[in-house]
């Protein structure tokens, strides 16, 4: 069925995604495992290459009876149809991710949080791209993440219709880590999908961001979270034998790595390891980097001497800052790499529909 004008103008659709929490535990969250896709899609865009199966967040196409559907579900009276603070189009978006994730999973009792700036966690549109043939395919289908809360673990096997898509769901924890959750084969088969990894630890930190703005004293997520995870937007930061902020793996390269790590019961993999796994490619990066920066000018001494401007109502007077002005500095550099390293602005579902050895 089509969705309407009014949703979308230029009929490229719309996907949505569910990031659906844990309600007392901030680091878990719940995935769903796709099954792979028996048909080819017969998308241009996607190179007609079918879906492999993997785990991510719930969600899927969005259609125009939604809204329809989330009156059979919950009836007329559920809290996101009755609030004005949203449009008639966001309404349905949020109609359109609460039926997939239902329909998925059979778990009902999931509330969608309105009241991050936007309403929408990520509200990314696909961009131009040309395929495997050379032919340009056109973007403009949009891919939302939303903010969803689970408020209870009760199941309603009733609801779980769409298991010829999706035959399971189970919690995962971004404190635990990502290749011990996958070590046991037979309940966790096959992999993350490495944007959907990406996807739920960039929204669990942008919400980290949201809350701490209104609560100061909220304990930092970031430093519960496994070093497992981090991978998945660099690797090596900080070290020389790295580039500058780390070396990014691709998709390939971070698949890879998973597979072995899961095979050999690694639950974490060192710089030393990643040094040997990539072998010439480090090595061509760096050198890449050398040619970008330039040489850089010889430092006469090795000790470089600190100079600290006076800091009005700090601690110390010769300009040592306080704790909260410590603190406050970390957040705004925190902030500036958020948006760097976690942007996904690249064309990251494409990666998911290429076929992985």
């Amino acid at each position: 069925m089509a969705l309407p004008s009014w949703v979308d103008p230029n009929n490229k659709g719309i996907t949505v995604q569910v990031l659906a929490r844990h309600p007392h535990i901030p680091t878990m969250f719940r995935w769903a495992h796709n099954l792979e896709e028996q048909e080819s899609p017969n998308l241009e865009y996607y190179d007609n290459e079918s879906k492999k199966a993997g785990w991510g967040n719930g969600g899927g196409g969005l259609e125009a009876d939604d809204r329809e559907r989330l009156v059979e579900l919950y009836g007329p009276d559920h809290p996101i149809l009755a609030d004005r603070s949203l449009s008639e189009t966001q309404k349905l978006i949020i109609a359109g991710g609460i039926r997939e994730f239902v329909c998925e999973t059979g778990y009902r009792d999931i509330e969608i949080i309105t009241n991050y700036p936007g309403v929408f966690l990520f509200d990314y549109k696909y961009k131009d791209r040309v395929n495997k043939r050379g032919i340009i395919c056109p973007g403009g289908h949009r891919k939302i993440t939303l903010w969803g809360q689970m408020t209870s673990f009760i199941s309603y096997p009733d609801l779980h219709i769409e298991k010829h898509e999706v035959d399971k769901s189970d919690w995962f924890d971004l404190a635990v880590s990502l290749p011990k959750q996958f070590f046991n084969r037979f309940t966790h088969p096959d992999r993350p999908y490495w944007s959907h990894v990406r996807s739920t630890l960039a929204s669990t930190l942008r919400l980290y961001r949201h809350l701490r703005s209104m609560d100061p004293y909220l304990p930092d997520i970031r430093d519960k979270i496994h070093s497992s995870w981090w991978s998945i937007f660099s690797v090596g930061n900080g070290d020389p034998r790295f580039p500058v902020g780390g070396y990014r793996p691709s998709p390939t390269e971070w698949y890879d790595v998973f597979d072995i790590s899961v095979s050999q019961k690694m639950e974490y993999v060192d710089r030393d390891f990643w040094i040997k796994f990539l072998g010439r490619k480090l090595d061509d990066a760096l050198r890449r980097e050398e040619v970008e920066l330039g040489t850089p000018e010889t430092v006469e001494s090795e000790e470089v001497l600190l100079v600290t401007e006076e800091i009005e109502d700090s601690e110390d007077s010769d300009g040592i800052p306080s704790v909260e002005e410590l603190r406050n500095q970390e957040d705004r550099e925190y902030a500036a790499w958020l948006e760097e390293f976690l942007d996904l602005s690249e064309d990251q579902r494409v990666v998911d529909y290429k076929p992985v050895h």
